[in-house]
């Protein structure tokens, strides 16, 4: 994927958690990320757990 593309699915993915009234998440993934401006969406990832993928 174009990574304009990713970053438009993050953002919907975002809004949707925080229509939710999600604002703190575990993150799985298969390797270690970092997201800028989830702060934005009042979302914070306190932990990202790695699994085998």
């Amino acid at each position: 994927k174009v990574r304009q593309e990713e970053w438009r699915e993050i953002g919907l993915g975002a809004q949707i958690l925080t229509d939710l009234g999600v604002h703190s998440i575990r993150l799985l993934a298969s390797r270690e990320r970092h997201y800028v401006g989830l702060a934005g969406f009042d979302i914070v990832i306190n932990e990202t757990e790695i699994v085998d993928g």
